[in-house]
Parts: structure tokens; sequence; C-alpha cells
């Protein structure tokens, strides 16, 4: 397999930055930082209740934000 990493240069001719396939990053990154892999899940209860005190209507909210993707600007 050929990786077809790019590379950006500084206008002094240096590199400065890669970028690499994923499939490539997938190889390379666990065996060098395995604790990357090692997130622990998610956890959204200490987030349950912070918007209670807005007296939000979820339903309408919900609907305002799908409208701002059909409005034609």
């Amino acid at each position: 397999m050929q990786a077809n990493i790019k590379y950006i240069y500084s206008a002094m001719g240096e590199i400065e930055a890669a970028i690499v396939p994923i499939n490539l990053w997938h190889q390379l990154v666990p065996k060098q930082h395995p604790e990357v892999t090692k997130r622990p899940p998610f956890d959204p209860s200490p987030f349950k209740g912070m918007l209670r005190r807005y007296n939000l209507n979820i339903e309408q909210e919900l609907k305002n934000m799908r409208d701002e993707w059909t409005n034609d600007f």
C-alpha cells in the first residue's frame, strides 16, 4: 500500500505539516499512542437539567432549527 501523504510547506520551503490518509492514521496512532483510543464513554448526566431554567419549548426549538436549514436566503 502506498501512502499518499501530502505536505504543507512554509514560505521558506520547510515542511510545516503533513496530511495523512485516515487508514494509515488508524494503523499508526493506536500503536504509538494507545491512550488516544481508550477514551471513557461520554456520560451526559452532569449536563442533565442545565437548560431547565430557560423554560424552552423543545419541540418548537427543534422546529425552528429545522426551519433555519430550509429558509431560502
